[in-house]
């Protein structure tokens, strides 16, 4: 008698509770930003993060204010423009001296 071994994917197994995880595709203007999920998981953008559902993300890069934000598995796609961190540009023409 021959038997037969059936294997299935453990992703195969998700019960209607559980969401199968999901990627979303984080960018960033500028690019190569520090992302920090708040389960502790980083990457740089772009990138692309399997989440089961809603999570913190933090996005830092040096010269820019960090954004605060939740990150959806039903979001595909999400593009941040950074803001640059300095002076406004009513004290940069006070700083200058007179010609």
């Amino acid at each position: 008698m021959k038997r037969l071994l059936l294997a299935l994917p453990l992703a195969a197994c998700a019960t209607a509770e559980e969401a199968p995880p999901t990627g979303v595709t984080l960018r960033t203007v500028p690019e190569k930003a520090h992302v920090r999920f708040e389960d502790g998981t980083t990457c740089t953008t772009p990138c692309r993060a399997e989440i089961a559902e809603p999570i913190g993300v933090t996005i830092a890069k040096a010269g820019y204010e960090p954004v605060r934000t939740d990150v959806a598995p039903s979001a595909e796609a999400m593009l941040f423009t950074l803001v640059p961190v300095g002076r406004s540009q009513d004290v940069e023409e006070e700083a200058l001296p007179e010609l």
